[in-house]
């Protein structure tokens, strides 16, 4: 995902900006996508639990990024040490959710320049 945003001369979006983000996600949901979820440029791939976007910033945890996982209802990454990548997640709104890096046929990325 990433290399591919790489080869148009960018590389995955970086969310750190909460109104553009939310402004994103209202997009998004307004398009009605049917389970259409987004790569954005957020990974713990270096040092497990600690998030950084593709410019080495740390990523925000918890509200108002991330998506509720389990019965805590705790808004962060849930993958542990197989889900290093963060997407958009369209099950969950467009919060942010943990994935496997390796799918790159059920999630699309989103590339800036």
């Amino acid at each position: 995902m990433r290399q591919f945003c790489q080869a148009l001369g960018g590389d995955l979006i970086n969310l750190s900006d909460i109104t553009f983000y939310r402004d994103l996600m209202l997009y998004f949901r307004g398009l009605d996508l049917p389970n259409v979820h987004f790569w954005i440029g957020a990974t713990d791939e270096e040092k497990e639990g600690f998030w950084v976007w593709t410019d080495g910033s740390p990523v925000t945890m918890g509200t108002p990024y991330w998506a509720n996982f389990g019965d805590k209802h705790q808004q962060m990454p849930t993958g542990g040490t197989s889900k290093n990548c963060a997407m958009l997640d369209a099950t969950f709104h467009y919060y942010f959710s943990s994935y496997y890096c390796s799918n790159s046929k059920d999630v699309h990325p989103i590339c800036e320049q």
